[in-house]
This record gives C-alpha cells, sequence and structure tokens, in this order.
C-alpha cells in the first residue's frame, strides 16, 4: 500500500493588501469623439477634486484628534496632579480613599481617550466609505458616457 503524504496547509499572508478602487479606462473606440473626451476631464476633473479635498479632511482630522489627545493628557496630568496635592495636603496621600479616586481619575481619562479614538476610526471610517462611493459613482457617469458615445458611433455609422 503507497505511502499518502498529507498535504500542507495553505500559508496564510502575513499583511493584508488593501486594494485601492479604480476608475474605468477611456476605450480606444471613442477616441475621436469630442463630447465624450469632454464629460471624462469633467469627471477625471472632479475625481482629482474629491480626492484633495477627502485628503484634506484627513490631514485636518488627524491634526485635530493629535491636538485633542494633548490636551487630554495635559489636564489628565494636571487633574492627578491636583488630587495629589489635595489629598497630601490632608495628609491622607497613603489612604486606600485616595489611591480609589486617583484610579477612578485615571479610568475616567482612559474612556474619554476611548471615545476620541472611536470617534477617530469612525469619522476616517466614513471618508473612506464616502470615497468609496464617489468613485462607484464616478465609474458609473464614465460607463454612461461609454454608452452615450456608443450610441452616437452607431448612428454615425447608420447602424442604429
Amino acid at each position: 500500500m503507497p505511502k499518502i503524504k498529507p498535504k500542507r496547509p495553505a500559508k496564510m499572508p502575513t499583511t493584508v493588501t488593501k486594494k485601492t478602487p479604480t476608475v474605468a479606462k477611456k476605450p480606444a473606440a471613442f477616441s475621436g469623439d469630442s463630447t465624450y473626451a469632454a464629460q471624462l476631464a469633467a469627471l477625471n476633473k472632479a475625481l482629482a477634486d474629491y480626492r484633495v479635498g477627502n485628503a484634506a479632511q484627513v490631514s485636518a482630522y488627524n491634526q485635530d484628534y493629535g491636538n485633542q489627545v494633548r490636551d487630554l493628557n495635559k489636564a489628565k496630568t494636571d487633574a492627578l496632579d491636583s488630587q495629589m496635592n489635595d489629598y497630601a495636603g490632608r495628609g491622607v496621600v497613603t489612604s486606600g480613599v485616595y489611591l480609589k479616586d486617583r484610579a477612578d481619575t485615571g479610568t475616567t481619562y482612559a474612556n474619554q481617550q476611548a471615545a476620541l479614538s472611536q470617534g477617530k476610526v469612525n469619522y476616517l471610517g466614513g471618508l473612506s466609505r464616502d470615497m468609496a462611493n464617489y468613485l462607484a459613482d464616478i465609474n458609473l457617469q464614465k460607463n454612461q458616457a461609454a454608452r452615450e458615445a456608443a450610441l452616437r458611433k452607431a448612428a454615425g455609422l447608420g447602424i442604429y
């Protein structure tokens, strides 16, 4: 009886690649159609402008997020310092009450940081979805322009 070698499991990819959506290319058959060329040029310009605006929104949000994190960290440090000074002034810095209040303050700021992070994920995810939807719309418009160009060409050839 021959020995059967077990199949090796397929290797899992070590990185995730994110495919960027592509824009439909201009069919060569419509290269002489000036109406089609003008429609494509307008759609490509609109897409380029949208991408620039999207990138600006991402950049502005990231800068704002960084400022909010910095301010939150400073507020946390100030609050913990003030709390320590208050308990030290009363001579109870080693008490369980102080340790509990300090832990509660840390938890409060951790929750605020988590909310900031979740807001960032939601906002940037929304921008990404908006970009994908806009690109899909541009592709639909380009396909419609190609159909119209095909009809014009067919009419010019006496086919339609």
